[in-house]
């Protein structure tokens, strides 16, 4: 609500670094047992909370204002929506879970495990998602409560190309180039073949599911989630059966296309329902300017680099293709997006007076 994100990502950074890299030491001085794994954990994670409500008690300068006698009256006019939030995150989990639980008793040990390459290297596109949403979930909720709507839906469409600009490479990197991908990252070449079409599907489906994201922030800004509960329920009546379907006939392949397919059916029926709720009369110019200008020239760009591009045998050869080619896309992107372009030249203005001259 203070939008301090450069200080909470800071302290993430340094609660992340003791959680994966100061356990390392625990391990080494008091032994790799799983007691001294939890206990650690367990101080971290207290140590974690009191900087948080450190930093909380010292942004509302609780000390300055005179205290109120505490009362039950705030949590009962939020618990709806609380309730909400809980329930959904619940769905959310369900939704992205069960096809792992399925495909754990039915694949075997090995098979299992390039699933789970698979699955790990597309949440890469889940994992942004959760950054930016982050960073914008508190400035546009702070537009509604001002009911600034102009600047509400300035911001929307801006975060909206921010995300494809940063989502499309990576998808398109992650369904055009997952073989390379998966060989730089493992060495295997067994094992990056048999993954390469799971991460693909898994890939794109995580694409769509981060642009669907968008209407939940609208719907949280605003406070009403009511479509973003029924949108959730449905999904979950619909997709769970098809995930167990596909996963008893068809393996990982076939919970990756139902994932994919299901987040494109979200995308076309449900997110345009939304933006009629919320936003009306803007669901065309936040598709056609914000999200195909930019994603279309990225897909074409890595459909044609798939076919020209020929790929080394060394490992820290292939590391290096690919992490050229997704510059490559990303520069594709950023000069697809209106928002970027006009900044740039923005910038390339002011900063310079013979390009200005020129200009």
């Amino acid at each position: 609500g203070f939008e301090r994100q450069v200080w909470l990502g800071g302290y993430n950074i340094v609660i992340a670094t003791f959680r994966f890299i100061g356990v390392i030491g625990i391990f080494e001085f008091l032994g790799a047992t799983p007691e001294n794994f939890f206990s650690y954990q367990l101080i971290l994670a207290v140590m974690e909370l009191g900087g948080l409500t450190w930093m909380t008690y010292r942004l509302v300068r609780r000390d300055s204002v005179p205290r109120e006698k505490f009362s039950w009256a705030p949590f009962r006019s939020n618990l709806t929506f609380s309730l909400t939030i809980a329930f959904t995150s619940t769905v959310w989990l369900a939704l992205i879970q069960t096809d792992r639980m399925v495909l754990s008793k039915t694949l075997t040990l090995s098979a299992y495990g390039v699933f789970s390459i698979a699955i790990v290297a597309a949440a890469t596109v889940s994992a942004l998602n959760g950054a930016l949403g982050q960073a914008i979930l508190p400035r546009l909720t702070k537009f509604a409560a001002e009911r600034d709507t102009i600047g509400m839906i300035s911001l929307y469409h801006n975060a909206t190309q921010m995300a494809c600009v940063i989502a499309a490479p990576v998808v398109a990197m992650l369904a055009f180039f997952a073989n390379p991908v998966l060989m730089a990252w493992t060495g295997k070449p067994n094992i990056a073949h048999q993954a390469a079409p799971i991460l693909a599907l898994y890939a794109i489906g995580n694409g769509l599911a981060w642009l669907s994201s968008f209407p939940y922030y609208l719907q949280y800004a605003k406070g009403n989630l009511r479509l973003h509960l029924i949108g959730n329920t449905v999904q979950l009546l619909f997709l769970v059966p098809l995930i167990f379907f596909a996963a008893e006939h068809y393996g990982p392949v076939g919970t990756g296309t139902v994932w994919a397919l299901s987040n494109a059916l979200f995308f076309l029926i449900y997110v345009p329902i939304v933006h009629a709720r919320f936003i009306p009369r803007t669901h065309g110019s936040w598709l056609y300017r914000d999200i195909l200008p930019i994603i279309v020239p990225v897909a074409v760009a890595g459909e044609l680099l798939s076919f020209i591009l020929s790929w080394p045998k060394e490992r820290w050869l292939i590391f290096s293709q690919v992490a050229a080619t997704g510059l490559l896309l990303l520069a594709v992107a950023a000069l697809s997006s209106s928002m970027i372009r006009s900044r740039l030249l923005a910038f390339l203005k002011s900063g310079n007076p013979m390009v200005d001259r020129m200009l």
